[in-house]
């Protein structure tokens, strides 16, 4: 008995270490031996298809010359996802990196409700995170890739400089009226966090901003860096439904 109560004993102070090296993890962040994986979300649609595409060419390479000209002590890895198309070969591999195509995308669904645009992305993204083995320290940047990096880029030069210090990167609010403060809703066209929390997202059936924002939410205020701008050009919309007013990209 006495023997027993020893092995118990130490069975609880395990526990409780254990308990407390994790909370103690969270608190001051993950191992700084963790890869950045930008996933630059794409869908080709055959409406509007040469603006479009010029638009993926622009938006793709602004990523990837920030990738070449600046410089991190971690390994960054660039993957375009595409959910359309029904080839496996298409103009996205020609700029050399990895293109996951998932064929997640159904037309009919979005043209009822625009939000499910949010619902297939977030899929992809976590299509990607299974078939790289993305491992939870690991940073999650999703880029939509017709959109434009500013050359004056708070949010990847944050990502690249001090991304030790943070779990995620996020502008809260939306493009027309973005926060400084957590809220809600988010700027998805240039957002990150740890894989740990993208892997929680689910699409609610409201709105995908959202849910990465409701992730956000569940960090501590220390671990989030909020930007003061995303220096992100986007279009979102591109001048269809509720955004046909928007006629250009502005930025963010």
């Amino acid at each position: 008995m006495y023997i027993f109560g020893i092995i118990i004993s130490i069975v609880i102070v395990c526990c409780i270490y254990y308990k407390y090296s994790r909370n103690n993890r969270k608190r001051e962040g993950f191992s700084s031996n963790y890869k950045i994986y930008i996933i630059i979300t794409t869908c080709l649609l055959e409406k509007d298809w040469e603006r479009r595409e010029k638009q993926y060419r622009e938006g793709i390479q602004t990523m990837i010359d920030y990738i070449s000209k600046n410089t991190t002590s971690h390994e960054v890895i660039p993957i375009i996802v595409e959910n359309n198309s029904k080839s496996e070969h298409t103009f996205l591999d020609e700029f050399g990196i990895p293109v996951v195509y998932t064929h997640s995308n159904n037309i009919e669904m979005v043209n009822s409700n625009r939000s499910y645009i949010g619902k297939f992305e977030i899929e992809d993204i976590k299509a990607v995170i299974e078939k790289f083995n993305i491992r939870d320290e690991d940073y999650i940047i999703k880029f939509t890739g017709r959109y434009k990096l500013d050359k004056d880029c708070e949010f990847m030069d944050t990502l690249f400089k001090s991304g030790d210090k943070y779990d995620a990167i996020v502008k809260f609010g939306d493009f027309m009226s973005p926060s400084s403060k957590k809220m809600a809703n988010s700027i998805t066209g240039l957002i990150g966090m740890r894989c740990e929390y993208v892997k929680k997202i689910s699409y609610n059936n409201q709105s995908i901003e959202h849910d990465w924002a409701n992730v956000a939410m569940q960090i501590p205020d220390e671990r989030v860096y909020i930007p003061n701008t995303l220096g992100l050009y986007l279009w979102p919309g591109m001048g269809w439904g509720p955004m046909s007013n928007i006629t250009d990209y502005f930025l963010v």
